[in-house]
C-alpha cells in the first residue's frame, strides 16, 4: 500500500499553512485592494466636487470659469466645466479646447445631467446619497493614464453646465501591483523556509524514527537487547523511553516465566506420580517421568498423547468446573486403545490467568494419589541441615521473587537437621515461596522457623492455590512432613532427623 513519507508529509503541512495564510491576503489584494482604493479616491473626489458646485453656484455665471482657473492652478486634479450640449468651456490641462471632442456621450456627463446612461460603466458607490454624481474609471484620451472621473451638474434649466473633476489613479495601480509584487516573494520566501523546515524534520524526526522503527522489529523478532539511544526531551525521546522500559520489562517477565518453569518442572520432576501441567492453550509446559511412562504408548509420544488428552471435551469441562469450585475435578478420558486407552485421574487449577487458567493433570484415581507413596529409596534419603534446606529454597524461588519486588527474611532458629531426599523439601518451599509472591507482589514475606524436640516447623503468610498444596504435599508426607493452610498463612511442618 503506498504510504506518504513523513518528511513529504511535513512539507505538505507546512505549505497547507502558508498557502492558507496567504491565499486570502492575495485574493483581496487582487480582487479588493485595487477597487477599495479607487473606492476611497471617489468618495473624496464626492466631497471635493460637491463643496466646489456649492461654492459655483452662489457665484454669476460669467465668473466661474475664472474662479475655477485660480483654483485648479493649485489642484493636482484635472477640472472640466462642460455646458448642456457637450462641449468643454474650461479645462485645467488644456487651453486649446478645440481639440476635445463632444463629451455628450460620456457617461459621467449624462448621469449629471439626469440623461440616459450605460449603467455597466458607471461606479456605483452604496454610501454616496448624491445621485445626481456621476463615476466612471477609464483611460484619459489625452493623457494616456487610468482616471476616475466624477461630474455634476451646476445651474438650473437654460443655464446648465456640468463641473467634472478627474483624479489619476495611475499611482494607485501601480501601488497595488508593487503590493502584489511584495506578496508573490513573500509566499516564495515562505515556500523556501517550509522546504528548509521539511528538511530539518526530516533530519530531526524521520531518523530517530526509524532507528526507532528498527528497534521495535527486533523486539518482535526477540532480541530485547537492540539498544535504544534517542532518548532526548522530545516526544521521540518520550517513545524512545518507553520502548526501553517496554524492553526491560519484557526481559523481565520472559526471566521470571523462564525461571517459574524452570522450579515447576524441578518440582514435578520429583512427583512419584503422574503428572502434567498444561497451558490454556494445551501447551505441555512440565510433565514428569511417570507421566511420561505412562503416556509413552505404542502409535504417539508423551507430549502428543497429553496434547490429545487437553485437547479432549471431558478435560477442557474439568478445567472450567476446576476453575469455578477452586477444587479438583475427577475425569475420566477415553484416548483410544492407540494412545493409551482410558485415563482416569483428577484435574486442578494451579493458577489463573487473565484468559484461562493453567490445568494440572494427575493421573491416578484419587485415593491412589491423596494416599502415601512409598517410592523411596533408603540410598537416597539423607540428613540434612535446616539452613541449608531454607537457603536452597530461597535461592530456588529469588528470580519470582525479585521480578514481583517481593523480599524474604527469615527469622527464628535455624539449628537442626531434617531428613530429605531429592532435594524435596527445598524445591517444595521454594515452589510455594514462587507461588506467594505471584499472588501478591510488592510485599516481604517473613519465613518463621521453629525447632521442636520431633518437628521442624516454618510458617510465614501468603496464599496459594489448592493444587500447589496438593503438590507439596504429595512430595513431603512421605516424609513425614505436613502441610496447611489457614487464614492466609501458610505452614510446614518436618520430621526431625
Amino acid at each position: 500500500m503506498f504510504r506518504i513519507p513523513y518528511p513529504i508529509k511535513v512539507l505538505l503541512a507546512f505549505l497547507t499553512l502558508v498557502l492558507a495564510g496567504s491565499l486570502p491576503g492575495r485574493y483581496y489584494l487582487l480582487a479588493q485592494l485595487d477597487d477599495n482604493m479607487v473606492e476611497n479616491e471617489a468618495y473624496r473626489l464626492a466631497a471635493r466636487l460637491q463643496r466646489t458646485v456649492a461654492y459655483l453656484q452662489s457665484l454669476p455665471e460669467e465668473n466661474r470659469v475664472d474662479l475655477l482657473r485660480a483654483a485648479s492652478a493649485a489642484s493636482l486634479e484635472r477640472v472640466t466645466l462642460i455646458d448642456a450640449s457637450g462641449w468643454v468651456l474650461y479645462d485645467s490641462e488644456e487651453n486649446n479646447l478645440a481639440l476635445f471632442d463632444n463629451h455628450l456621450n460620456r457617461a459621467e456627463i449624462r448621469v449629471a445631467l439626469g440623461l440616459p446612461f450605460d449603467n455597466d460603466s458607471i461606479l456605483h458607490l452604496k454610501g454616496l446619497h448624491d445621485t445626481r454624481i456621476g463615476f466612471v474609471r477609464r483611460e484619459s484620451s489625452t493623457l494616456g493614464h487610468e482616471m476616475l472621473y466624477a461630474a455634476r451638474m451646476i445651474g438650473q434649466e437654460d443655464h446648465r453646465a456640468v463641473l467634472r473633476i478627474a483624479s489619476d489613479i495611475h499611482s494607485l495601480t501601480l501601488l497595488s501591483e508593487s503590493v502584489r509584487r511584495i506578496l508573490s516573494n513573500s509566499q516564495a520566501l515562505a515556500i523556501s523556509v517550509a522546504l528548509l523546515l521539511s528538511l530539518l524534520a526530516a533530519i530531526t524526526f524521520s531518523r530517530p524514527l526509524q532507528r526507532l522503527v528498527a528497534s521495535a522489529r527486533k523486539f518482535a523478532e526477540g532480541d530485547f537487547t537492540a539498544p535504544i539511544n534517542d532518548v532526548d526531551n522530545t516526544e521521540i525521546g518520550d517513545l524512545g523511553r518507553a520502548l526501553k522500559s517496554l524492553a526491560s520489562q519484557l526481559r523481565g517477565r520472559l526471566a521470571n516465566a523462564g525461571a517459574s518453569e524452570a522450579l515447576l518442572v524441578q518440582l514435578i520432576r520429583i512427583v512419584p506420580s503422574p503428572v502434567a501441567v498444561i497451558a490454556p492453550d494445551r501447551t505441555v509446559l512440565a510433565c514428569n517421568g511417570a507421566a511420561k511412562q505412562r503416556f509413552r504408548t505404542v502409535g504417539g509420544e508423551a507430549e502428543d498423547n497429553l496434547y490429545r488428552l487437553a485437547d479432549s471435551e471431558p478435560y477442557r469441562e474439568a478445567v472450567v468446573r476446576a476453575a469455578q469450585h477452586a477444587d479438583r475435578e475427577a475425569v475420566v478420558i477415553d484416548l483410544g486403545t492407540e494412545y493409551g486407552g482410558v485415563v482416569r485421574g483428577w484435574v486442578s487449577v494451579l493458577h489463573q490467568t487473565e484468559l484461562a487458567p493453567f490445568g494440572v493433570f494427575f493421573g491416578e484415581e484419587l485415593d491412589r494419589v491423596t494416599g502415601p507413596m512409598h517410592d523411596l529409596v533408603p540410598s537416597k534419603l539423607r540428613v540434612v541441615p535446616l539452613q541449608e534446606v531454607l537457603q536452597s529454597a530461597i535461592n530456588f524461588s529469588q528470580a519470582v521473587c525479585s521480578y514481583h519486588h517481593v523480599t524474604i527474611n527469615m527469622t527464628g532458629t535455624t539449628e537442626g537437621m531434617v531428613v530429605d531426599a531429592y532435594d524435596r523439601f527445598s524445591v517444595a518451599l521454594g515452589f510455594l515461596l514462587g507461588e506467594c509472591a505471584k499472588s501478591e507482589p510488592h510485599r516481604e514475606i517473613t519465613l518463621n522457623s521453629f525447632v521442636e524436640p520431633l518437628l521442624v516447623e516454618m510458617k510465614f503468610r501468603g496464599a496459594v492455590s489448592p493444587t500447589a498444596l496438593h503438590i507439596v504435599r504429595t512430595l513431603i508426607e512421605p516424609l513425614g512432613g505436613e502441610i496447611q493452610q489457614d487464614a492466609g498463612e501458610i505452614r510446614l511442618r518436618l520430621a526431625k532427623a
